[in-house]
């Protein structure tokens, strides 16, 4: 008997399942207790040479330890019952350090590790990240002197020889996935991490949890935690003011390429931004850099583009 499904999510429907890129929606499918199986499946189909049977979840904002260093917030850390580490991130926007951050927070992580105090032991524990991107890793640089293909769906570092290959043991192993390039149908799907990129691009327009997804705890897991009817107030209020945040995003975005059309010229985000705050000054709009800055620090934008944009430094920026 084939299932009667509800109507598909459209742009007028916000249909039955939250949008699993939204940051409140991904941190409660795999950031929380209740839901951990996702988690679980999620780590077990991505990483090919670990097997996680139960998970701990961590604070996942790591404090500095002096003045001088830079407190970490990671999307989801959580720990299994061998030592491994897990950082589970989603990046919605373009950032020209965002490799450089990663790194950074597994050193943090490997730094705070209990069998590191006190012995010489150096029982170092393998950190995992990994991180989706709504983005193509290029688009932003890439890393110099480093290539990276253009239409990948996936990258995977770790620290290796360069002759053998042989991989450094307890190496942190960094796996990047681009939702964007990925753009599999239902009936491409064949690996398990089909299934969840699947997911992660476009559960929010199903009309129903799928029949395939049903039977397996970790996919019940997940479209039990993405079901917008199961949101208490609370979170469904944060879930819609995060999208609210997302759409005025994409507002800007459009609002610039459209500025640089008009002008006849085809201007990169960091211009098109930059004209629409000299316009707006001009006119007498904008009450000044400082208030243009704090607005596009609300919207999410990489702090060295509002720098680009508004003249203003790192340090004024960061203390909006």
């Amino acid at each position: 008997m084939t299932k009667k499904c509800k109507p598909a999510a459209t742009d007028g429907n916000p249909g039955i399942f939250a949008k699993p890129t939204i940051d409140f929606a991904f941190k409660r499918i795999f950031g929380t207790e209740r839901f951990k199986a996702a988690t679980i499946g999620l780590l077990n189909s991505l990483l090919k040479d670990v097997h996680v049977e139960d998970l701990t979840f961590l604070n996942s904002e790591l404090a500095p330890e002096n003045e001088y260093q830079k407190k970490c917030v990671i999307d989801v850390l959580c720990s299994d019952g061998n030592g491994n580490e897990f950082i589970v991130e989603m990046q919605n926007a373009k950032q020209k350090n965002f490799l450089q951050r990663m790194v950074f927070y597994t050193a943090r992580l490997i730094s705070l590790q209990e069998g590191l105090k006190g012995n010489d032991s150096y029982e170092v524990k393998p950190t995992y990240v990994i991180a989706f991107l709504n983005f193509e890793m290029n688009e932003y640089g890439g890393v110099s002197g480093f290539p990276l293909s253009e239409g990948s769906v996936s990258w995977h570092f770790f620290t290796r020889e360069a002759c053998s290959g042989l991989k450094l043991p307890s190496s942190p192993e960094y796996h990047f996935y681009s939702l964007k390039n990925f753009q599999k149908s239902r009936s491409e799907l064949a690996e398990a991490e089909d299934f969840w990129l699947y997911l992660l691009t476009g559960s929010d327009k199903l009309a129903d949890v799928p029949e395939w997804a049903e039977s397996k705890n970790d996919f019940a897991a997940y479209f039990e935690a993405s079901m917008l009817a199961e949101f208490t107030r609370d979170e469904a209020i944060k879930y819609q003011d995060e999208m609210t945040t997302e759409n005025d995003w994409k507002n800007a975005l459009e609002f610039a390429r459209e500025l640089g059309e008009e002008n006849g010229r085809k201007k990169g985000l960091a211009e098109g931004l930059a004209e629409g705050l000299a316009e707006g000054e001009a006119k007498g709009k904008a009450e000044g850099k400082l208030e243009a800055a704090q607005n596009m620090k609300a919207k999410g934008l990489d702090l060295g583009l509002i720098a680009e944009c508004t003249g203003l430094s790192l340090e004024q920026i960061e203390t909006l």
